[in-house]
């Protein structure tokens, strides 16, 4: 059930499969958190991108105790002590190409940066006291380019082993090596997907399950081992052409949706500075107001420090005391003006006239009957050390400033 309704739901036109997942089991989640254990706090299964809501936790209790009660029922129904070979057969496939797909999706969005793109102004002008270790470990992955390749490929080449009998306990054994890393990274970072990746951790522990005794004979005896007869299912008759067909369709669909979603979203961080209109950092290097004339190194709490324009109809303004305030943004781009309206009070709005070159920005306007100008510079990411510093061979000395 953890794993369902996949792959159905990642298909194309199937999409609706995994929302009605989601609303069957809600309700029923709800209940079992509120009413029968008695939780008062809300249970909620909202679209925030996080694997360890509350929700979440219950609901692998519910599976567990669920899966519990149907191998008691069945066990007592069932008196005949049958192997299941062929079930169990099927199950293997299940959960290898589940941890398969899982380790190459993951794999594809490191290779193609986009799970650690490269890191906001915002993210560049942040102190570490201020950061979480969540963020300060997103930062290290996008600034690192070389080593989330690296962690990608490990993910993808262990995936890629997976889909191939003959392969998978190396991937397995691959995958095994990649998740207790990102369990660990998971945990000590206190990064939200600590469950998901436990269960991918188990999937790729129990995948290896039936060879245990073979390795510990290779790998802690150094005695040879005979060379295992892959059991045969489905190779006969129809089966025998169509199995292909399904794998390799599969296989495709899979990499074609991935693909196409990793390249669309690399595109689109790409494409930023071209699609969000005056796009960019500014330091604000003098503030006229009234015609009197004040830099920003007179340490005024309430006076602007950085404009910083990087997500759609937003802006951020960081003040001398590099306190923080969030604006709604919009742009007419043909009457050179912008207006600014706090998200959080509606009395603090502004509008500006503007214009624009490729290393400045300044911008002007009334305020409570005030006369502001401001002159800025433009900031580029590389300007930045953690952003230009990159590889060296040779180090006289450690630089870790």
């Amino acid at each position: 059930m953890l794993i369902f309704p996949w792959p159905l739901g990642k298909l194309p036109g199937f999409g609706v499969l995994e929302e009605f997942h989601s609303r069957f089991f809600e309700p029923l989640i709800t209940w079992f958190g509120n009413d029968l254990l008695g939780i008062e706090s809300k249970i909620s299964n909202s679209v925030i991108i996080s694997g360890d809501k509350l929700y979440d936790y219950l609901l692998l209790l519910f599976f567990i105790i669920l899966a519990l009660l149907g191998s008691f029922i069945w066990s007592f129904i069932e008196k005949r002590n049958r192997p299941y070979e062929k079930l169990n057969y099927i199950f293997e496939i299940i959960l290898r190409y589940f941890l398969a797909y899982q380790m190459i999706y993951y794999g594809i969005f490191k290779i193609i940066p986009v799970q650690f793109f490269e890191p906001y102004f915002s993210t560049l002008l942040q102190s570490y006291g201020k950061a979480s270790p969540m963020g300060i470990f997103w930062t290290m992955m996008a600034v690192s380019k070389g080593y989330a390749l690296f962690a990608g490929l490990a993910e993808f080449i262990g995936g890629v082993f997976l889909f191939f009998r003959k392969t998978k306990l190396l991937g397995s054994l691959i995958s095994i090596g990649v998740l207790i890393n990102v369990v660990a990274v998971n945990f000590f970072y206190d990064i939200p997907v600590k469950l998901f990746s436990i269960e991918l951790l188990i999937i790729a522990i129990l995948l290896i399950v039936p060879y245990l005794s073979r390795l510990s004979k290779v790998i802690l005896s150094n005695r040879a081992v005979e060379k295992i007869i892959l059991p045969s299912y489905y190779d006969k008759g129809k089966w025998k052409t169509i199995r292909p067909f399904l794998k390799w369709g599969f296989v495709a669909i899979f990499c074609y949706t991935t693909l196409s979603t990793a390249l669309k979203a690399y595109s689109f961080h790409r494409e930023k500075e071209k699609t969000i209109p005056l796009y960019g950092l500014y330091e604000i290097s003098t503030l006229i107001t009234n015609n009197d004339s004040i830099t920003t190194q007179v340490k005024y709490a309430d006076t602007w420090r950085y404009l910083i324009i990087e997500h759609d109809n937003s802006a951020q303004i960081l003040q001398t005391d590099m306190s923080k305030r969030a604006y709604e943004f919009e742009v007419d781009s043909i009457a050179k003006k912008f207006n600014m309206k706090n998200f959080r009070d509606s009395e603090d709005v502004y509008t500006f006239n503007y214009q624009k070159t490729d290393t400045t920005l300044t911008f002007s306007g009334i305020v409570k009957n005030d006369t502001l100008f401001y002159e800025t510079k433009r900031i580029e990411k590389e300007d930045f050390l953690l952003m230009n510093r990159g590889f060296h061979w040779i180090n006289e000395y450690p630089y870790n400033r």
